[in-house]
């Protein structure tokens, strides 16, 4: 499981084989998200009550970063390659607001 930086992110996004993956509850989801996220909430992670495609990595994103440690965990124990956003949202909205 790796830690990325909200830079190393924002060029990971940019690759073909890269889904952003929002771990928030749906109602967090709904009121602010990475435009190209899909929504799968840790709690459907940590009951392993989720379909993702193989042949990507996944981004997570949290909140703060803390959470999608935990879920690229999770997600790794099956196999898939996963990086997790040091900072979550919070880092990006705060990349976001610098690059404006």
């Amino acid at each position: 499981m790796r830690a990325i930086t909200i830079i190393e992110a924002k060029e990971q996004q940019a690759k073909e084989n890269t889904i952003i993956l929002d771990i928030r509850p749906s109602e967090y989801y709904q009121e602010y998200h990475i435009p190209e996220a899909v929504n799968i909430s840790y709690d459907r992670i940590e009951e392993g009550d989720y379909y993702l495609p193989d042949e990507y990595s996944y981004l997570l994103y949290c909140e703060h970063g803390t959470q999608s440690m935990t879920a690229g965990r999770l997600l790794e124990a099956d196999r898939f390659q996963t990086m997790s956003v040091i900072g979550g949202m919070t880092a990006y909205y705060g990349w976001a607001d610098r690059e404006r």
